[in-house]
């Protein structure tokens, strides 16, 4: 098991053998072997079928939902701002028609 610096493991629980829990990650329940525990509160994020063969020291290697989260966001937004261009585009050329045709 790996606890990164800063870290709490708050409460009569179980860390699960070769699980990771990342910096500053706040865990206030059970954590699953062979797991990767990071946020507050801790969520596991990832987990292996079998133990790693090594210990992997790469904190800064470890997943962060919150940035993917806020990336997915930015993605849907860029979809709704390039749908509503469109939308617009086509409400002009219409209102365009209209008045052509008056």
């Amino acid at each position: 098991m790996v606890v990164g610096s800063g870290a709490k493991v708050l409460g009569p629980f179980t860390v699960g053998r070769d699980s990771k829990i990342g910096s500053n990650s706040v865990v206030v329940k059970e954590v699953p072997p062979n797991s990767t525990v990071v946020g507050i509160p801790g969520r596991a994020v990832m987990a292996a079928e079998k133990p790693a063969e090594k210990i992997d020291l790469q904190h800064g290697q470890l997943p962060d939902p919150e940035a993917k989260a806020i990336s997915c966001l930015f993605d849907q937004i860029r979809e709704l701002e390039r749908k509503f261009s469109a939308l617009t585009l086509e409400h002009e050329q219409l209102k365009k028609r209209i008045e052509e045709g008056k």
